[in-house]
């Protein structure tokens, strides 16, 4: 009404947005509202520096974890942060982590950071004289992308409650695992299992003995060898792995240099060990160059690539093409590492018989197998050959196996079903190792193995 005290109370909406306080305090008494802003004000600022303190003390933490990760990385010397094992092992001039071996051609010093007396990947401390169970294998068995304490080996030690001890490292084959059950059986074990990884195993255990190192010519077939004139210069395979190498390596290249983006991330994480942890420990792949220029290489070779970007299951990229030229049988070479894979099996096993140790061999399969029926349609030639021919050696080994009596679990089925559930088992862009939840499967084919074939009984 005219005359009248009238509040306009689009005043109030401006008191609440600058302020916080409600028009009923400028109503009952403007004197109070103007206290209320004075005391707002001095509460503002008191806030203010709370989350100033808050953001000091978030960025001297994360600095004191750089330090801190900077010193153990430090420790490390030229062990890959990422716990992947180095990727040039032949390459001994300037490190003092991996040694030449006699036997095994190399294996890591004794008491590495989570090396133990021996030089396995067992927590640094000293080896044990005696275990139950000794796993042996490559770098799936040592533990690429994985902390320690989430390799499989040690993921089986806690489902069946007694330590599991490991034997492994990258670049390892059949022939290396042949050369490490006589010293694992130094260790008197009721149980040795060796996890076969069908990706390389079968090519690598052809490199060792034709070309490779001297000592396991032996082992080869002369007429074998003058007929395919087995060298590294002229190895078909080995040429053509190179190929796609350099093919991968020039589109990243590119990548980085194009993308300044890219390149940012890719420096800091690059040079933060604190990243680089987390980045492994909790599974968040940030290799964003990679990433990128994985995926513009796969766009530019479909022949050698494939991937898998359904919503509902983990994306990655697939190396068919490079996974093929390990396992192609029609190649005279894959069949004979085939052959010798399978002899050494046979040593293998009567050796242990003798021993009274049993034998179980974990069969791993290729990430490319795992996500066969995930992997976006439709497949190509290369990788429908693929899926024909690891099956075709799986069989083949199976047989063999079955008449040695060789105790023998694949891995396949458990992690197809985990990848099916959308659970990110691999990084997204080509490795073909695991991460934690990957090897865990690992673990849980192992264990149903030892249950199935009552294996377990010798540990309990």
């Amino acid at each position: 009404m005219e005359g009248e005290n009238v509040v306009d109370d689009t005043f109030d909406s401006d008191v609440i947005d600058m302020w916080g306080i409600t028009g009923s305090t400028w109503r009952s008494s403007p004197s109070s509202f103007y206290l209320s802003i004075i005391l707002g004000g001095l509460m503002r600022k008191k806030r203010s520096r709370q989350i100033g303190g808050i953001i000091i003390l978030v960025v001297v933490g994360l600095l004191l974890a750089e330090v801190f990760f900077n010193v153990l990385s430090a420790k490390l010397i030229d062990y890959n942060k990422e716990n992947v094992i180095p990727q040039q092992l032949t390459t001994f001039t300037g490190t003092n982590i991996v040694r030449p071996d006699p036997d095994v051609r190399w294996r890591m010093m004794p008491n590495t950071p989570d090396h133990d007396s021996r030089g396995w990947r067992n927590g640094n401390g000293q080896a044990p004289d005696q275990v139950d169970i000794v796993a042996i294998g490559d770098s799936h068995t040592w533990g690429n992308h994985a902390v320690v304490e989430d390799t499989w080996s040690k993921a089986l030690g806690r489902m069946i409650g007694s330590p599991v001890y490991q034997m492994a490292l990258g670049y390892y084959n059949t022939v290396e695992y042949w050369l490490l059950v006589q010293e694992a059986i130094e260790l008197h074990p009721k149980i040795i299992i060796i996890g076969t990884y069908l990706g390389n195993d079968i090519f690598g255990t052809y490199q060792i003995v034709y070309y490779v190192d001297p000592k396991y010519y032996y082992l080869g077939d002369p007429v074998f060898e003058q007929k395919y004139s087995c060298n590294v210069t002229t190895d078909d395979v080995q040429l053509k792995l190179e190929e796609i190498g350099r093919s991968l390596a020039d589109v990243i290249s590119e990548t980085e240099n194009d993308r300044q983006d890219v390149s940012l991330i890719h420096r800091l994480k690059k040079y933060s060990s604190l990243l680089q942890y987390i980045s492994n420990k909790w599974n968040i792949w940030m290799d964003i160059p990679s990433i990128v220029g994985f995926t513009e290489w796969a766009k530019m070779y479909p022949e050698y690539s494939a991937t898998v970007s359904d919503n509902d299951v983990s994306s990655v990229i697939l190396q068919p093409g490079y996974r093929l030229l390990m396992e192609d049988l029609s190649n005279p070479k894959i069949a004979e590492g085939l052959r010798l894979t399978k002899n050494l099996y046979g040593e293998i096993k009567d050796q242990l018989d003798e021993e009274g140790i049993k034998l179980l061999v974990l069969e791993i399969p290729t990430e490319e197998m795992v996500y066969r029926d995930l992997a976006d349609k439709p497949l190509s030639d290369v990788y429908l050959k693929l899926i024909e021919n690891e099956t075709a050696i799986v069989n083949d080994l199976n047989s063999y196996f079955d008449s040695k009596g060789i105790a023998h679990i694949s891995a396949l089925d458990n992690l197809t079903k985990a990848a099916i559930t959308g659970e990110q088992l691999y990084p997204p862009i080509l490795s073909g190792h695991p991460y934690a939840a990957g090897y865990k499967v690992y673990a849980e084919t192992v264990y149903e193995a030892l249950m199935n074939y009552k294996l377990i009984d010798e540990v309990k």
